[in-house]
Parts: structure tokens; C-alpha cells; sequence
């Protein structure tokens, strides 16, 4: 099971990302017990300065102690609220993960209850991988 600290902390680093960079589009995710690893593509060159703000902005929001609430909802419904190129088509009904008023998400995934739960967000390595395709693992200060 993956880690709902780490989830939600994915989805909120997620949404940071989306609204920060230059033609950003996540690439893949792996969750261990102790990290996650995000690889994702964006034509902006990252320096040191923009990870220690991208940094302070998920803490921002991890600070914020917003509420998460989960709920079904039908297809037609979600088509209007969140992205589902990634739902089947022959899925009806949609699980939509909201972050107080921050994210909303289609997720399947286990969420903290507030974002009160999660702890500080550590970026515990960062490297280029490939032309405007970068890896950022992070992991949480209160894991244990």
C-alpha cells in the first residue's frame, strides 16, 4: 500500500508543478515506504533557487491544513472538474480526491485526512535524466 502521507503529498507537489512551470507533464511515479520518485518533462531549466521555492510553495500548502475529502461521482460529472485521459471509458463512476480548495483530482489512491497529517516535504535528490525530462525524489521529515 502506498504511503497516504506520500500520496497526498504527490498530488499537492503535483499541482504546484503544473501551475509553476513551463509546459510541464508528469512522466511516471514510484512509491517506496520512505520516498517517491517523480520524473516529469518541462522546457524551464531548474536551478537550486527554483526547488527551494517549489519547496516552500507544497509546504505552503501542507501548512494550510486543508481538509481531503473523497467522493463518487459520475463520469459525465468529473469530465467538467479534473482530467480523465487516464479512466477507462467503460468506468461510470469516478472517485474524485479534493484538497480543500487547492487540487481535485480523479485518485483511487488512500489520502491523509488534513494536510495537517503530512509533515515537511524534503527533496532528497534532483537530477536532469534526459532532454527537458528531470527526477525529483522527495520524501516527508515524520514518515516513522
Amino acid at each position: 500500500m502506498i504511503n497516504p502521507k506520500l500520496h497526498t503529498t504527490e498530488h499537492i507537489m503535483w499541482q504546484v508543478f503544473k501551475s509553476k512551470l513551463n509546459q510541464f507533464r508528469s512522466k511516471s511515479l514510484q512509491f517506496t515506504d520512505q520516498y517517491c520518485r517523480f520524473d516529469f518533462f518541462t522546457k524551464q531549466e531548474l536551478s537550486q533557487k527554483n526547488l527551494e521555492e517549489l519547496t516552500r510553495l507544497v509546504d505552503g500548502v501542507i501548512n494550510q491544513h486543508l481538509e481531503i475529502v473523497t467522493e463518487m461521482i459520475s463520469r459525465k460529472n468529473a469530465q467538467g472538474i479534473t482530467d480523465l485521459s487516464l479512466i477507462p471509458k467503460s468506468i461510470d463512476s469516478v472517485r474524485i480526491v479534493r484538497i480543500g480548495n487547492f487540487s481535485i483530482e480523479a485518485c483511487a489512491g488512500e489520502h491523509v485526512k488534513n494536510t495537517s497529517e503530512i509533515g515537511e516535504f524534503q527533496i532528497v535528490e534532483f537530477k536532469k535524466i534526459g532532454k527537458d525530462t528531470f527526477r525529483i525524489k522527495f520524501t516527508l521529515d515524520n514518515l516513522n
